[in-house]
């Protein structure tokens, strides 16, 4: 523990002295440093370090700057990215000053159509190690924590192992595709998109070609409102299942996933467990094509996927209740879609453009209060500056709206600015 803490501090120390003495970009984004072991080794510690990262624009994790062990035993890289925005809203309210959630937005009250905000929590402090990096039993470990607990309270972001093709620990649910989305400052992004966060198993297999294949298992949960009088939810039993068939080459990927999970609930009346059948069909893309542009794409249909679509997760929608029969409850349909666009206007300049909506398909026969969230539209567009290798600057624009059930509509808009600092 003494020499990781030492390693450590002499890794700090060299990242900093590296920052002041250089003003030119002589370490690319990504581009690894050994600054403890053998120097030769920086391009097999940096594609190591690079397979073991999560699949997340928001996640920095490729320190700049790495220790080799004695004989290649392991690769460490501990890293930290210093995250700071500042906002203005105007239009109805958006609770989150760092997450721009289409489906939060609430109706400003009078004197309250407007807002400015300033926040750090979406900095990180993560660490990539790689374990007989030259063995075929290579093993590599990911954590990232960021600050979005209360008061700054640090919470865990990923953490994970990987050997071979298997993944397991708490990252995204295979079912989620983040290689089709652009980068936004925004730090929820695509309200569309499927991204939710769970403890998984995953195994993904090479099947030649471009071809690849990934089976998981995602631990069981359930978003859901019930009535105590009528029917409850109930710990779930069952794992959901996802997974997906992919193709891709230098230039593309397209990606066919799907999803199916068990969702139980207890009827009051009856005094017995039931169950629905949720599942999933995903269609996700991105191609280059041309040198400095990108397009990506999705779009997802289901039951009883509430929980894993951006914008309709955390708002009790993966089950709801039936009108008619008040101790019966359905698995609601839902379906989403998103588009985007990356231009790398030069070496230090990009844009990015992105548009989503989320569509709730409730019918007669459940019981749906106005209030209740139904569809949301999201839309962005963000331009990023490289001023070193470890400074980005960038200012986004984000205008979102919420309808409801009751047909009631509401709009938000976000100017804001963002000052990223990694080492």
């Amino acid at each position: 523990m003494k020499r990781l803490i030492v390693s450590f501090i002499l890794m700090v120390m060299v990242s900093i002295g590296a920052m002041a003495s250089s003003p030119t970009d002589s370490v690319s984004r990504g581009n690894v440093n050994v600054v403890i072991g053998g120097q030769e080794n920086e391009a097999d510690v940096e594609r190591a370090f690079k397979d073991n990262v999560p699949r997340d624009k928001s996640v920095a994790g490729m320190p700049h700057f790495a220790i080799v062990g004695k004989n290649k035993r392991f690769y460490l890289g501990i890293g930290a990215n210093f995250k700071a925005s500042g906002s203005f809203d105007f239009g109805d309210d958006m609770p989150s000053s760092i997450d721009f959630v289409p489906s939060a937005i609430t109706p400003s009250t009078p004197g309250n159509g407007a807002q400015t905000s300033f926040s750090a929590q979406a900095s990180s402090i993560y660490l990539n190690f790689i374990a007989m990096p030259d063995n075929p039993n290579k093993t590599g470990l990911f954590f990232a924590g960021y600050f979005r607990g209360e008061n700054y309270g640090f919470k865990m972001q990923h953490f994970y192992i990987k050997y071979r093709g298997l993944k397991f620990g708490y990252t995204h649910s295979a079912f989620t595709d983040n290689d089709a989305v652009p980068f936004t400052i925004d730090e929820q992004g695509a309200s569309g998109q499927v991204s939710f966060k769970t403890v998984n198993l995953m195994w993904t297999q090479p099947l030649g070609k471009g071809f690849s294949a990934t089976l998981g298992l995602d631990a069981p949960s359930i978003d859901m409102a019930g009535d105590s009088a009528t029917f409850v939810s109930v710990n779930q039993r069952v794992p959901a299942i996802p997974l997906w068939v992919q193709y891709s080459n230098d230039v593309a990927h397209v990606r066919l996933s799907g999803m199916m999970r068990v969702l139980q609930y207890r009827d009051m009346i009856a005094q017995c467990n039931r169950n629905l059948m949720g599942w999933g069909a995903q269609l996700t893309a991105s191609c280059r094509p041309l040198p400095r542009l990108s397009i990506y794409a999705g779009a997802v249909y289901g039951q009883g996927i509430g929980n894993y679509v951006q914008d309709s997760s955390g708002w009790q929608l993966d089950v709801v209740g039936d009108s008619d029969d008040l101790s019966q409850a359905y698995a609601l349909p839902i379906w989403s879609c998103h588009a985007g666009l990356e231009w790398n206007i030069s070496e230090k300049l990009q844009a990015n453009l992105l548009y989503s909506r989320v569509n709730c398909l409730y019918d007669n026969r459940m019981s749906v209060s106005d209030a209740a969230y139904k569809s949301g539209q999201y839309a962005t567009a963000n331009l990023l500056y490289k001023v070193t290798n470890f400074v980005k600057l960038g200012v986004e624009y984000n205008w979102g709206s919420r309808q409801s059930y009751g047909r009631q509509i509401d709009h938000a808009n976000r100017v804001q600015c963002l000052f990223s600092v990694e080492i």
